[in-house]
């Protein structure tokens, strides 16, 4: 089960990795770019992540209910930290955002 595990990992990492490289972090000509498979380890994270769950669940009662809170309770208090800061952060950013586009939009003619 710890080889699945890792497996599940790295196709965290390909797509980790295929963002950084989107942004232009990684660049260069390769034979072979790596990173233009990025969009694939979402699919074989949950394929994977799929098959650790029928697998752990194989063979014992499952209740919808349960799961759900189960669920619930792993992923809310994360949620709960980062809306709130979300929130914050565009709220002071978004004007300092259109303040420097309207700077720019005044420097403009200045450099033609």
């Amino acid at each position: 089960m710890i080889s699945i595990q890792i497996l599940r990992g790295l196709a965290a990492l390909v797509v980790v990795l295929y963002h950084i490289a989107k942004k232009g972090v990684v660049s260069g000509d390769y034979p072979f770019n790596f990173f233009e498979f990025g969009q694939f380890g979402v699919e074989i994270f949950f394929i994977i992540s799929g098959f650790i769950m029928s697998y752990i669940t194989a063979g014992k009662e499952f209740h919808m209910p349960s799961f759900m809170a189960r669920r619930a309770i792993r992923i809310l208090p994360m949620t709960g930290c980062l809306l709130p800061s979300l929130c914050a952060r565009s709220s002071l950013f978004q004007s300092w955002h259109l303040r420097i586009r309207s700077f720019r939009r005044e420097l403009s003619p200045l450099t033609c």
